[in-house]
C-alpha cells in the first residue's frame, strides 16, 4: 500500500481535534502535518506541545509532496522539511 494512502487512513483514524498551541499562517500545526503512529522519529525539535516535542506528535518527511513553508525553523530547516504534510 502506498505510503501516502497509509497516512491518510491513520489520519482518518486519530482524532485530530486535538490542537498544539502552535500555528503557522493561521493554522494548527496539527492542521499542516500528519500524526505520529509509531515507528521511526524525526529529529528532536526544540518546540513542545503538552510536554512533547513536535516529533514526537508528528510523522517524519520521508520524500514526496511538502506541506507549504510554515516559517518555523530548526537549525535552518522549515518544518515542512521534517515532517509529512497531512493528506486529506
Amino acid at each position: 500500500m502506498p505510503l501516502i494512502v497509509m497516512r491518510r487512513q491513520i489520519a482518518e483514524r486519530l482524532d485530530m481535534t486535538t490542537k498544539t498551541g502552535i500555528q503557522s499562517k493561521g493554522r494548527d500545526l496539527s492542521e499542516i502535518f500528519a500524526p505520529h503512529a509509531g515507528g521511526k522519529s524525526a529529529e528532536p525539535t526544540g518546540y513542545a506541545s503538552r510536554g512533547r516535542d513536535l516529533n514526537e506528535i508528528f510523522a517524519p518527511y520521508t520524500g514526496g509532496p511538502k506541506a507549504e513553508p510554515t516559517g518555523i525553523h530548526v537549525r535552518s530547516r522549515d518544518l515542512n522539511e521534517i515532517f509529512a504534510p497531512l493528506v486529506r
